[in-house]
């Protein structure tokens, strides 16, 4: 993953963020998280989030629609905030233990429970059921550069860590802790992540 985004992800988000306005990036942002939002919405149901799914599901027609594709978004005006949601969090607020992490091909930091929610954000992602013929691949492509345009600021202070790796993993790890808490972990999960980051820095 390293040396495919030194030499290929890097430079051509680099020329993605120099040649195309911030406007139509920030389009293609919008397109692709609208995409995301029946995820969203999903995980949210499983959560015990009813609110947030029906306000998730508010959110993706009216950007669908008005927002004409997702490449706008008039639903956060309208106060409808963006869902962050996935199948992994699921998981961890049913109780299942992240297990081993990982780092998947392509794809960057995960886990043992995390990986299952790569099917489900598919199952669930629009185009999945639209054949788009040969625009399916620079479909991918647009994604994969524009996500990595917005993570640049990560990368670059995680590549300047003292050992990156563990840099990576003990972000990762405390990222989903906060995200399947909403923000507020029980004391005994910091504890147990702050000895872990002890004893990876050992």
């Amino acid at each position: 993953n390293s040396h495919l985004d030194a030499n290929l992800l890097e430079p051509v988000s680099e020329a993605y963020v120099e040649y195309i306005p911030g406007g139509m990036r920030q389009g293609v942002t919008n397109f692709f998280d609208n995409l995301g939002t029946p995820n969203d919405v999903l995980n949210s149901f499983l959560q015990g989030k009813v609110v947030d799914a029906l306000s998730g599901t508010g959110r993706f027609v009216v950007n669908s629609t008005l927002g004409i594709g997702g490449l706008f978004d008039p639903a956060t005006s309208m106060g409808m905030e963006a869902l962050d949601e996935d199948f992994g969090q699921t998981l961890g607020v049913w109780g299942a233990d992240d297990g081993a992490y990982l780092v998947i091909p392509l794809r960057g930091p995960s886990s043992a429970r995390d990986v299952w929610g790569i099917p489900v954000a598919y199952l669930t992602n629009p185009l999945t059921y639209v054949d788009l013929g040969a625009f399916s691949f620079p479909l991918t492509v647009l994604d994969a550069v524009d996500t990595r345009a917005r993570l640049a600021t990560a990368i670059k202070i995680s590549n300047e860590a003292l050992d990156p790796y563990v840099f990576r993993r003990e972000g990762y790890r405390q990222r989903r802790i906060d995200q399947i808490y909403d923000g507020e972990p029980p004391d005994e999960n910091l504890d147990k992540l702050d000895q872990a980051t002890a004893d990876a820095f050992a």
